[in-house]
């Protein structure tokens, strides 16, 4: 039972780390965003965390791990705040960012395979988060600050993904490596797609 809650203790220091590891080895442009992008998040869970804090009473964390005590969260918050549920945070940041991912590249995955539809995706993404969250309120976090997790992930992760589309284009969010469909050629002129 110990390995268990350590490893959803470690599950959001191991999405940071594995996203930053898979975008160097594979030199991914949008697993290197993504890893900048849960970095940034951090900045934003330091800033609600202060605000939090000045409103309402600050609760000691009970989620610390006994594998290391120094957390990459640690870098940007306080970790004795516990106004908002970190881990829940990032991982609802990374189910935002991925869900949003996946409906801007609907077309192209309709065009690619005309019987796709995400619903399983949302579903699987979705009720993992939720399971992840239910988890961590039986191991040691709030009910309020895994509400305030899950809410401010979902708003922030999809603040942040369409920051990326906005700042780097859609090749940032591009996690599957499909072509991406052109409205219009270099020298301006259309491209008609003919179905076979």
């Amino acid at each position: 039972m110990d390995a268990i809650k350590e490893i959803v203790l470690l599950m959001p220091d191991s999405l940071i780390f594995g996203s930053f590891v898979l975008g160097t080895t594979t030199l991914s442009y949008s697993h290197i965003i993504f890893f900048f992008s849960l970095l940034e998040s951090l900045f934003f869970l330091s800033g609600l965390q202060n605000i939090f804090s000045f409103i309402g009473t600050k609760e000691i964390n009970k989620c610390s791990s006994k594998f290391h005590t120094f957390i990459f969260g640690d870098l940007f918050s306080s970790p004795s705040a516990n106004n908002i549920s970190q881990a829940v945070y990032l991982i609802t940041i990374a189910t935002s960012y991925f869900l949003n991912s996946y409906y801007n590249l609907n077309t192209e995955l309709v065009v690619l395979d005309p019987s796709y539809t995400p619903t399983m995706t949302v579903f699987l993404l979705s009720l993992l988060t939720i399971a992840y969250a239910i988890i961590r309120l039986f191991i040691c976090d709030t009910l309020e600050s895994v509400l305030l997790g899950l809410f401010f992930g979902g708003l922030i992760g999809t603040f942040i993904y369409y920051q990326n589309i906005q700042i780097f284009g859609r090749d940032s969010i591009n996690f599957l490596g499909i072509p991406l469909l052109r409205n219009k050629s270099a020298s301006g002129q259309p491209i008609y797609l003919c179905s076979q």
